[in-house]
């Protein structure tokens, strides 16, 4: 084998190395990234159940409320809810 052969042995192996880590690299860059985008998620997840949860008190406060107002006979918010 001669030397130009083996300095371009060396030189694929040098080219194929660092490649090599250079894939490790961005599979443990991506890992990291979706652990949290992951995380975020899960944030923006909680939230949304808590603003539904909100949403569902709102509107059962909303039906009582109604409930007073229209009990009495009423056909309208504007007459305040009293019978005369």
């Amino acid at each position: 084998m001669s030397a130009g052969d083996k300095e371009i042995i060396l030189a694929s192996e040098e080219t194929n190395r660092k490649n090599i880590l250079a894939c490790i690299e961005h599979g443990n860059a991506t890992r990291k990234m979706v652990l949290e985008l992951k995380t975020m998620f899960d944030a923006l997840q909680n939230q949304v159940i808590m603003q539904n949860k909100k949403v569902d008190m709102f509107s059962k406060q909303l039906a009582a409320l109604q409930q007073q107002f229209y009990q009495a006979g009423t056909t309208s918010l504007n007459s305040g809810g009293n019978k005369d």
